[in-house]
């Protein structure tokens, strides 16, 4: 999920970027209006905007009213050193989704994010499908034919990214038996379970390879190139070379078979990426 964050105080800024990432959004940051205005406009890419009201250049509520004016309705929520009512309610009448005053808790702060990117996603399908293939975007589940079938025995063969290194491009690939926060198989919970032949168990997706993959099957058939990829989930600023895109495709190719799908990622040299 990618945000952007438009905070003038440089270390706040900082700050926040830090936990963002570590929490596992994409974050672009910018330091001023008019250079918010500018990121938001040119750019469809964003799950959601925090947008401090005391900026140079241009105001936050300015930024505000223009872009709902030009009809974006990217979820923002606002910050603001600013405590009284008449300020909060002009930020959301003028269109914010949420407001937050400053000092504030990073956990409340993660919080009203979440909520705000929920809001958003509850006017769009939950759960993707393609062909033989679905992917919860609540959960980053995937799961296919042999979801059911191999309930107990995939989560063993599941192929994993080291999470900790997904924000800088830094990726190990490796294979691990144990369960992490990211790409791990669900399921073992209910190891022992008669009904757990019923049940639709799957792989989840590590966070930039669920958003590859909804990329892909939001848009099938048609061909996403490596750029397209680096700028929606990495970010304009980031230092990862444009090759993550091919590992990060070797990996989703992978979950798809061990989900025993059909669907294909297809490369088309010097174009990009496509789901047939």
């Amino acid at each position: 999920m990618r945000l952007l964050l438009a905070e003038d105080e440089e270390d706040l800024s900082r700050a926040l970027v830090a936990v963002l990432k570590h929490n596992n959004y994409s974050v672009d940051a910018v330091y001023d209006g008019a250079e918010a205005l500018d990121y938001i406009e040119n750019s469809d890419n964003y799950d959601g905007v925090i947008l401090d009201i005391m900026m140079p250049k241009m105001d936050g509520i300015t930024v505000l009213k223009t872009i709902r004016s030009h009809g974006n309705s990217v979820p923002v929520l606002m910050l603001t050193a600013k405590a009284e009512i008449d300020d909060r309610v002009e930020g959301l009448d003028s269109g914010a989704d949420d407001y937050l005053t400053k000092p504030f808790s990073m956990k409340e702060l993660l919080a009203r994010i979440r909520a705000m990117t929920r809001r958003k996603a509850d006017t769009t399908d939950s759960v993707l499908t393609f062909g033989d293939i679905t992917l919860d975007r609540s959960t980053y589940m995937l799961t296919g034919p042999a979801s059911i079938k191999n309930a107990g025995s995939i989560e063993n063969n599941a192929l994993h990214t080291d999470a900790n290194n997904e924000d800088n491009g830094n990726l190990t690939g490796k294979i691990k038996g144990d369960n992490t926060s990211d790409g791990q198989v669900s399921g073992n919970q209910n190891a022992g379970n008669p009904s757990i032949g019923t049940q639709n168990v799957g792989i989840r997706l590590a966070n930039k390879e669920y958003q590859m993959l909804e990329m892909l099957m939001t848009n099938p058939g048609q061909i996403i190139s490596a750029d397209q990829f680096m700028d929606r989930i990495w970010g304009y600023d980031s230092e990862a070379e444009q090759n993550v895109v091919w590992v990060y495709i070797s990996y989703l190719r992978k979950k798809l078979a061990s989900v025993g799908s059909a669907a294909q990622i297809k490369a088309t040299r010097g174009v990009g990426y496509s789901i047939i």
